[in-house]
């Protein structure tokens, strides 16, 4: 191992979990920080068996279309156990005093969906549902809580699986904060982005999460937007707002990573379907 970093400003993300897949997401919505030359994601299943998915430099992807800094993978591991628990880190590799090295940046945990429902006296099913959330009010204690569910919790109250159903992020707060400028604009809401996914980061990097974006995700009351509200006015202007929908939509899309519609079940016994009812809206007259 390397010198110490502030592994707050890298991001692991458990997301779409099946009885045999798992979704990692990894990277940074931070700026100011490098994209490493090589990079990898480690899963481990409980008998210390590591399957590794390297990552070069030309692999990374960009968040927000319009931005040239922050950067993310997308990886899904396949082949995995039907309920069974996984643990998966987040490496880079840096030049140290004593040479190459690779330096772990963020950890996480998987378990996988059973292949059916338990029984009366085995651990329950546990799905926990969560919405809106705002990083100035909560200073990080949703994602401590969670993680001391995780870590010292009842298992029976631990989740399997967490949706999170809207307003992962308020991206309409704040009048001194909307400027007109379209390049300042996407850069705020990048930013904004950034601290709330930092805020939860002990939240997404355990077990499997499904993302639903609601109207804070683009504005209040999206697809609207003829609203008296002052930190709205800007709305007005087409070029603001088509860029501000924009970066919006990039970051459900890229960092959320919301689909459309989607439903699984387990043993069909419990069925999930996931829609997103925001995103598609038209405005009508």
């Amino acid at each position: 191992m390397s010198e110490g970093t502030n592994t707050s400003r890298w991001a692991l993300a458990i997301h779409r979990v099946t009885p045999t897949s798992a979704e990692v997401w990894v990277g940074t919505l931070f700026p100011s920080m490098a994209m490493p030359t090589k990079a990898r994601i480690r899963l481990t299943d409980a008998a210390g068996n590591v399957r590794t998915s390297p990552i070069s430099s030309e692999q990374w992807q960009r968040p927000f279309t319009k931005l040239k800094q922050r950067f993310f993978v997308a990886r899904r591991f396949d082949r995995l156990s039907p309920g069974s628990s996984y643990r998966v880190a987040f490496d880079r590799q840096v030049q140290g005093a004593g040479g190459v090295a690779w330096q772990e940046l963020r950890t996480g945990s998987i378990e996988t969906l059973p292949e059916r429902l338990p029984t009366e006296r085995q651990r329950p099913f546990c799905v926990a549902v969560g919405s809106c959330f705002y990083d100035h009010r909560d200073g990080g204690d949703a994602a401590e809580a969670y993680k001391l569910l995780f870590e010292q919790g009842d298992v029976s109250a631990r989740p399997h699986i967490k949706f999170l159903t809207g307003d992962q992020v308020y991206l309409d707060i704040g009048f001194d904060s909307l400027s007109p400028v379209a390049s300042e604009l996407r850069e705020r809401i990048a930013e904004d982005y950034a601290r709330h996914w930092q805020g939860l980061g002990s939240m997404l990097c355990r077990g499997g999460t499904w993302l639903l974006p609601d109207d804070h995700e683009y504005w209040n009351d999206y697809p609207y937007f003829d609203s008296l509200i002052p930190t709205l006015l800007a709305l007005k202007v087409p070029a603001i707002r088509n860029a501000w929908k924009q970066a919006a939509t990039d970051g459900v899309k890229n960092v959320q990573r919301s689909g459309v519609v989607e439903c699984f079940d387990i043993g069909g016994e419990l069925s999930f379907c996931v829609a997103d009812l925001r995103s598609y809206r038209g405005v009508h007259p």
